[in-house]
């Protein structure tokens, strides 16, 4: 980080702290950072930019202090300014700064030397390491910018153990990322974002890892083909360093990191959500596609593509560049599945559909492998009994993600007194957005014609609030004329949507009893199903009240 970069980020902090309480919370202030810095040059440690980090633990440090450590603790000083009755003299009796940094310097050098000998690494790949880089950065600063940090001293007495606790934890190895837990203040259970953090702090110091390790192989290409208790003790050593970083060597002859369902996984493993599952399976398989074809078996993928999608399904934050990742990587492998490889085919010689295909077919059908694809696993069976599958035919990567959104955008309801209810959180306007950008960069009529009343409603409503009137129209019937639909601007103004089904389907938004003297106590929606083009039956709103 050369100068530059370090005023850069001063004044997004500046900035930031500009927005909040004077009650100034540093974990906040780095977050603010990371939320609004356009490219951080470190992805390493970088918290994801629309990913909402609600730690309050000291152990946030750990993730968020990474990229912003040095900015984010001068932050008072910096912003505010040392009180100008503060002399300099005063400030350096606080402190002996330079006998300070003597010491401190000699500990960082320690303890990066014993993460160097942990890992095994001469000190030229050591040094590419992107957490040492920016420990030797922020040490830099240390002895740069030595008025300044006296002045954050003055303002809070436990600055300088603050410096010295975040700075070291540059110098965490992978393993060290995960004994965190040891600490009684994190839960056993992290929330799913918390969990993501985790993820991203060991994927992205790990993976670096792996690659070196993986690098050191070229020499052992034909003994890795022979029994393991043959290898020469070198090669052992190698994978012995490796397994303790919870990095393990691959059939393919990759090393990759596999903290939770390795051989040698962590024992922390069940503190992860259950639903963070997916990243960290790809991150220990890599590609479940080699040239076009498996690399595993069928079933043997099929039960991976089970923890993608669990991750695909629970994840908000689709633009993520893991989630895309991931996402692609379900796309491609179910296709691949269903429609056939070079060593996985759907038809014999003949024309025939071979036995082994029927019966995987069979399983997905029945749900052994996932929720998204058994709908259209159970039409192709059906197809196929009476001859060719046009669905298997004509599918696409495409149809495999309409499967995903069909399952996420199903909304986790409470049925009471005979109606369904649907709280408009932060969580589910987020799906109707998803469903809404989903259809304005496609414009397939499938995503609007596949929905559910709740959808078709809680779509409406956000259509509304983004004032796009055609979509809007889209989803109602033609008696509805354009002068009865309502308008506003915030979908938030709204509590909840609750169904009750009779004759016909009746949705009614509550308004937010803040909001009732302007826009009434709720809103009703009559839902009836019309037939489209092609002869299918669809939800549409048929009247608002």
């Amino acid at each position: 980080m050369d100068e530059q970069q370090f005023d850069k980020r001063m004044a997004l902090l500046k900035k930031s702290y500009d927005r909040i309480e004077p009650q100034l919370d540093p974990v906040d202030v780095v977050v603010q950072i990371e939320a609004e810095e356009v490219a951080s040059t470190m992805e390493i440690v970088s918290l994801s930019q629309k990913r909402p980090n609600k730690w309050k633990k000291p152990t946030v440090w750990v993730a968020s202090i990474a990229s912003v450590l040095i900015v984010g603790v001068l932050a008072t000083s910096y912003i505010i300014g040392p009180p100008t009755t503060v002399q300099t003299t005063e400030i350096e009796q606080s402190i002996n700064y330079d006998e300070w940094l003597v010491d401190f310097t000699k500990k960082y050098e320690e303890k990066r030397e014993e993460m160097r000998i942990e890992l095994d690494m001469p000190e030229e790949e050591f040094n590419k390491l992107s957490t040492v880089q920016m420990a030797s950065s922020s040490l830099n600063h240390l002895k740069s910018r030595k008025a300044e940090f006296l002045e954050s001293q003055i303002i809070n007495d436990d600055f300088t153990q603050s410096m010295e606790w975040g700075v070291m934890n540059y110098l965490m190895t992978p393993s060290e990322i995960f004994k965190i837990w040891e600490d009684s203040s994190i839960s056993k259970h992290l929330p799913f974002s918390d969990s993501f953090d985790y993820f991203k702090l060991y994927a992205n110091t790990a993976n670096e890892i792996a690659s070196y390790y993986t690098s050191r192989l070229t020499d052992y290409s034909k003994i890795l083909t022979t029994d393991s208790n043959h290898f020469p003790k070198e090669l052992k050593h190698l994978i012995s360093t490796a397994n303790k970083q919870y990095i393990e060597l691959q059939s393919d002859g990759q090393f990759r990191p596999n903290p939770l369902f390795g051989e040698h996984a962590s024992s922390y493993k069940d503190n992860i959500h259950p639903d963070i599952v997916g990243y960290f399976k790809h991150l220990a398989t890599g590609s479940l596609l080699v040239g076009g074809d498996l690399r595993l078996t069928a079933s043997e993928t099929a039960a991976i593509l089970v923890m993608y999608e669990q991750t695909l399904l629970a994840d908000s934050f689709t633009d993520s560049p893991e989630y895309m990742v991931l996402k692609g990587e379900y796309e491609n492998t179910w296709l691949a599945l269903l429609k056939g490889t070079e060593s996985f085919s759907t038809h014999t010689l003949d024309g025939q559909i071979t036995e082994e295909y029927k019966a995987f077919i069979m399983r997905v059908a029945e749900g052994e492998f996932g929720m998204v694809m058994q709908e259209t696993a159970q039409t192709i069976v059906n197809e196929l009994k009476i001859g060719k599958s046009l669905t298997l035919f004509q599918l696409t990567a495409y149809d495999v993600w309409m499967g995903v959104l069909k399952k996420r955008y199903n909304p986790e309801t409470n049925t009471q007194y005979g109606a369904t209810e649907v709280a408009l959180d932060e969580y589910s306007i987020q799906l109707a957005q998803q469903i809404y950008n989903t259809y304005k960069q496609t414009g397939d009529m499938t995503v609007l014609n596949s929905l559910q009343p709740l959808n078709v409603v809680s779509l409406y409503i956000y259509a509304l609030s983004q004032q796009d009137y055609k979509v809007a129209q889209q989803l109602v019937m033609d008696e509805v004329v354009g002068t009865e639909i309502p308008k506003f601007s915030d979908m938030l103004i709204f509590s909840d949507l609750s169904e009750t089904k009779g004759a016909t389907i009746t949705i009614k938004a509550t308004v937010k009893e803040e909001e009732q003297t302007i826009f009434g106590q709720s809103i009703l929606f009559r839902i009836d199903t019309m037939t489209n083009d092609l002869g299918e039956s669809q939800f549409r709103i048929a009247a608002i009240n």
